[in-house]
C-alpha cells in the first residue's frame, strides 16, 4: 500500500515538474511574440524608408536608378521579414494554445491525483486501525486460551475427586454420577471453548498476516 501512495505521489511530482516546464514554455513564446512584434515594427519602418527612397531615386533621375534598385531590395527584404514574421506569430499563437489545453488537462490530471492521494491515505489509515485493534485482541484471545486451558485442567482434577468419593461411598453413586457427568459436559464445553479460542487466534494471526503484506 505504502508502494502504491509512493508510486502516486511520484507521479504527481513528475506531473508538477511538467507543468513548470509548461508554464516556462509558455513565458518563452510570449518573448518570443514580443520580439516578432518589433520585428514587425521594424520591418514596416524599413519597408515606409524603402518606399521613401524610390521616391527619392525616381526624382534624381538617371543618377538614382542605382539607388532605387536598392531601394527596392530592401523594401522586398522587409516585406519578407514581415510575412515570415507573420506565419512564425500564427505557429507561436498554434504553440501557446496547444501549451494552455495541456496545462488545463495536467490540472485536471493532478486533481485526479491527489484525491487518489487522499483515497490511499484514507485507506492505508484504515488498515492501521484494523491492525491495531487485532493487535489488542490477540492478547485478550491468549487470556481466554489460558482460562480455557485453566478450566480444562481443574476439571480433570474435579473428575479424579468425584471418582474418589465415589469408590468411597457408593450410597452417594447417584449423586458422583450426576456430577461426573457435569464433569464431563464441563470438560467438552472447555474443550470447545479452547478450539474456539485457537480457531479465534489462528483468525487473528491469519488477518494480522494479510494486512502486514500492504506494507504499512
Amino acid at each position: 500500500m505504502n508502494g502504491l501512495a509512493k508510486s502516486v505521489e511520484n507521479i504527481d511530482g513528475t506531473f508538477k515538474k511538467f507543468g513548470q516546464k509548461l508554464n516556462i514554455l509558455g513565458e518563452n513564446v510570449n518573448k518570443v511574440n514580443n520580439i516578432i512584434t518589433l520585428i514587425d515594427s521594424i520591418a514596416e519602418q524599413t519597408n515606409l524608408l524603402a518606399l521613401n527612397a524610390a521616391i527619392e531615386a525616381a526624382r534624381a533621375g538617371e543618377s538614382g536608378k542605382g539607388f532605387a534598385v536598392v531601394a527596392e531590395e530592401i523594401r522586398e527584404l522587409a516585406e519578407q521579414s514581415k510575412n515570415s514574421s507573420n506565419e512564425i506569430t500564427q505557429l507561436l499563437g498554434n504553440i501557446s494554445s496547444d501549451t494552455k489545453t495541456i496545462l488545463n488537462d495536467s490540472g485536471s490530471m493532478n486533481d485526479e491525483l491527489n484525491n487518489q492521494m487522499t483515497s490511499i491515505s484514507e485507506t492505508i489509515k484504515c488498515f492501521k486501525e484494523i491492525v491495531d485493534k487485532i493487535e489488542n485482541i490477540i492478547p485478550e484471545i491468549d487470556r481466554v486460551s489460558y482460562s480455557a486451558k485453566n478450566i480444562n485442567k481443574q476439571k480433570d482434577s474435579i473428575l479424579m475427586n468425584v471418582e474418589s468419593t465415589s469408590s468411597i461411598s457408593q450410597q452417594n453413586s447417584a449423586s458422583s454420577e450426576e456430577i461426573a457427568a457435569s464433569s464431563e459436559e464441563m470438560s467438552s464445553t472447555a474443550q470447545n471453548l479452547f478450539s474456539t479460542v485457537e480457531k479465534l487466534r489462528d483468525m487473528a494471526k491469519d488477518m494480522t498476516d494479510e494486512i502486514s503484506k500492504f506494507k504499512l
